[in-house]
């Protein structure tokens, strides 16, 4: 079985490899016709073959670690690029723990990050966006979700006092300033 899905593989990387531009342009059409269906076509195709795309990936990012690098450089000089590194690895850290993600964090990051103060949620300190921690009310440690309702901008004194402690049973915020 190993040996024929190598074979099968070998076979359609040949043929891409001579027929690119016109599969290309054939992807790119259907792709035009119905975006959703070739989404999701593209998404059980990979979930067929998780662990064949995980050594892909694996290899693509050792192979080609000074340009992902470089690329995370660049996001990083901008207030969305940073909102954008931030949700990427608030999404990892959820998906490892298991909780689960909400489409809606990003957006709640990034207008976090894009503002120019932020007032901590729990002691209302004003502080620029850039020195501005995204803190979990209920951690992904604990079970808590990656989900704009669990989301809060926090001063960089409280999100390391709050840690993965539960708020007001664990942890009591200090006395607001605002």
């Amino acid at each position: 079985m190993q040996i024929e899905t190598r074979a099968i593989d070998s076979l359609k990387a040949t043929y891409y490899q001579r027929h690119r531009a016109e599969v290309l342009v054939a992807r790119k059409a259907r792709y035009a016709q119905n975006p959703a269906l070739e989404i999701e076509r593209v998404r059980r195709s990979r979930s067929k073959r998780t662990e064949y795309y995980l050594a892909w990936q694996r290899e693509y990012n050792r192979t080609h670690r000074d340009s992902l690098r470089a690329t995370e450089k660049c996001h990083a000089a901008t207030p969305a690029g940073r909102a954008k590194i931030s949700h990427h690895r608030s999404l990892r850290k959820a998906r490892i723990r298991g909780a689960t993600c909400g489409s809606d964090a990003q957006r709640v990051i990034v207008a976090i990050k894009s503002a120019a103060r932020v007032a901590c949620f729990w002691c209302g300190t004003v502080v620029g966006a850039n020195d501005c921690h995204i803190d979990h009310i209920a951690p992904l440690s604990r079970g808590g979700g990656h989900t704009a309702g669990n989301i809060v901008p926090s001063c960089v004194a409280c999100n390391l006092a709050k840690g993965a402690k539960l708020a007001y049973a664990e942890w009591q915020p200090p006395a607001s300033n605002a």
